[in-house]
């Protein structure tokens, strides 16, 4: 897949440019009791910035042409894929991604992987 450059196939509401993103994880070990926990075991990919230091979650501009899950994809494949990553706890991530809707998607992950609803799925 290559990388899409440019502007012109963004998507806009009003004035702002409309974006996606994900929040690759992985449970780190089996976990207690043998079902992972996901305060303990949880494990988060975060990029680095090319304009900061900050780290983020892989995300970007939502093209006219994807669905959003499509553009969720291409952007972790093209964020996560061109620059460096570091795996880290749910608690470092909460302390190195300084946005606030980051870690309020942060949380809403960790409550989602916390229900019995998903824990029944599994």
């Amino acid at each position: 897949m290559a990388a899409r450059t440019g502007r012109h196939l963004q998507r806009y509401n009003q004035d702002h440019r409309l974006v996606v993103g994900c929040i690759p994880y992985r449970y780190k070990i089996n976990g207690k009791n043998g079902r992972p926990e996901p305060e303990d075991d949880l494990e988060v990919l975060v990029i680095s910035s090319k304009k900061s230091e900050a780290m983020m979650f892989p995300k970007g501009g939502w093209e006219v042409d994807e669905s959003v899950e499509e553009a969720a994809s291409r952007e972790s494949l093209e964020e996560a894929g061109v620059l460096g990553n570091v795996e880290m706890s749910v608690a470092e991530a909460r302390e190195v991604c300084t946005q606030w809707w980051m870690k309020e998607a942060l949380e809403i992950l960790v409550d989602r992987l916390k229900s019995p609803t998903h824990k029944q799925e599994n």
